[in-house]
């Protein structure tokens, strides 16, 4: 008789083959752990990546748009250089309509009226035949919902202006003047000053908040992007020299290109995701400068 082999496993072979199923088993889930890891990294740097280049793509095409209808003695941009390599401002500017009325009569803090006259004529505060450009306001303002705009004052001698609102106008004969109201920070002197109506908009980082200030309205920022930690900027002129602060006393016609850079940083599970994007833009708006 044959006599069948008992065949089993000995507690050292259990052993053995248990171990060996937790290694397994744990590589398998180390493995899974790590790549999970590394999906939710490149998604944060995605995510920030994403964020930065829309904020790099909305300030280029206010780059491209500035200067529109305004001359080489406005200042249609102008870049505060931050201190210790702090984060720079960015202030763009283009004109709504190509209209500008000169200030005939001395504007003070207090004034609530402004007189003015067609362009090219100041003396008395009179229109002689062509109300064109004072019409020209009074429709753009009544085309508004709420027949308010902002408007803009600009002394050319000293080279500083304000924001102001222009809730009303009137015309009396050869007279034409604007209602205003929240008054002034300084006097306007006549002859050297003159009114736009201009959109604005200036780039700050506030906290890691990369803002858009629209007409001096700091207190109503747009949010551009997250996870800022810095935000350069510095200009490029036709023979070369570069600027990395830009005041109202230069020409912005002498400029050939802006840099733009942003630095995002983001923190994912105890690790920090960095990313810069950069670009350089040009004002499209000098090609029409005489």
């Amino acid at each position: 008789m044959i006599q069948k082999g008992v065949i089993g496993f000995t507690l050292i072979e259990l052993m053995v083959v248990s171990l060996l199923g937790l290694l397994i088993v744990g590589i398998a889930l180390s493995s899974a752990i790590l790549n999970k890891r590394v999906m939710g990294l490149d998604l944060a740097r995605t995510k920030l990546s994403q964020s930065l280049r829309g904020a790099l793509d909305i300030i280029g095409t206010d780059i491209r748009i500035t200067g529109e209808n305004l001359s080489n003695l406005f200042p249609a941009v102008e870049l505060i250089d931050g201190a210790n390599n702090t984060s720079d401002i960015l202030i763009l500017r283009r004109a709504l309509i190509p209209e500008i009325l000169p200030v005939c009569s001395d504007v003070n803090i207090e004034s609530s009226i402004i007189y003015v006259s067609e362009p090219g004529f100041v003396a008395g505060c009179n229109f002689t035949n062509n109300n064109s450009a004072f019409m020209s306001w009074r429709e753009y303002r009544q085309s508004q919902e709420s027949g308010t705009v902002k408007a803009f004052i600009y002394d050319h001698a000293a080279r500083v202006g304000e924001f102001f609102d222009y809730v009303d106008d009137d015309l009396n004969g050869s007279q034409h003047w604007l209602n205003i109201s929240g008054g002034f920070s300084r006097d306007y002197p006549q002859n050297s000053s003159a009114l736009y109506l201009i959109e604005e908009h200036a780039y700050r980082l506030i906290g890691d908040g990369l803002e858009q200030v629209v007409n001096g309205a700091v207190a109503m920022p747009n949010k551009v992007a997250f996870q800022v930690v810095n935000f350069q900027v510095y200009f490029k002129t036709k023979r070369g020299d570069l600027f990395y602060a830009f005041t109202s006393n230069h020409s912005w016609g002498d400029l050939s290109e802006i840099f733009v850079e942003i630095l995002g940083a983001e923190n994912f599970a105890g690790r920090q995701v960095s990313k810069s994007v950069s670009g350089v833009f040009f004002p499209r708006n000098i090609l029409s400068l005489n």
